[in-house]
């Protein structure tokens, strides 16, 4: 796996965000205009999946 090349300059957290945000945008997918992501939703259902497993 080739190894992933680290800015010059650390990252903000905004900074990210935006990265994330325009990698979404370039598949193109259709959202709902309210669509919001949740991260303490999504980490929930992440934590209930864990328990549901053997």
């Amino acid at each position: 796996m080739p190894e992933e090349k680290k800015p010059a300059v650390a990252e903000t957290g905004a900074d990210q965000r935006r990265a994330a945000l325009e990698r979404i945008r370039a598949f193109k997918w259709k959202l709902p205009p309210d669509w919001k992501f949740d991260r303490e939703e999504a980490n929930s259902r992440g934590d209930e999946a864990v328990k549901a497993s053997p």
